[in-house]
Parts: structure tokens; sequence; C-alpha cells
């Protein structure tokens, strides 16, 4: 799974982080805001778990 950035209104994708979720990957990811410098990511794990990480923005360029 991957969380892309942007930063030119959409023309291009030049930034992305990879997401280590389990050799299998994931699905049903939502993505949230948990303070003004640090993005959250809810997703479904292979075995459907339910998996919260965060990152900090500065990791995504921004």
């Amino acid at each position: 799974m991957t969380v892309k950035t942007r930063l030119d209104d959409g023309m291009t994708w030049p930034i992305d982080k990879q997401i280590i979720v389990d050799a299998k990957g994931g699905a049903y990811s939502s993505l949230v805001m948990v303070n003004s410098r640090t993005l959250g990511i809810l997703y479904e794990s292979s075995r459907a778990d339910l998996v919260f990480q965060t990152i900090n923005l500065v990791e995504i360029g921004l």
C-alpha cells in the first residue's frame, strides 16, 4: 500500500511512502489527520485484522 503526495494540483504525484502491510497486502484503507503533523491510516490486513498506523507528514514531503 502506498500513500502518494501531490503539490501541483494533481499534475504529478512525485512523492510516495510505501506502507508496510504484510506479504499479502491490505485493503479498505482510510486516512485521517491525527494532529497538524501526523497522518493516520486505518486499513484491513490480509488476515482481516484492522491496523492503525501513523505517518509523520515530513516523511511524505509536507
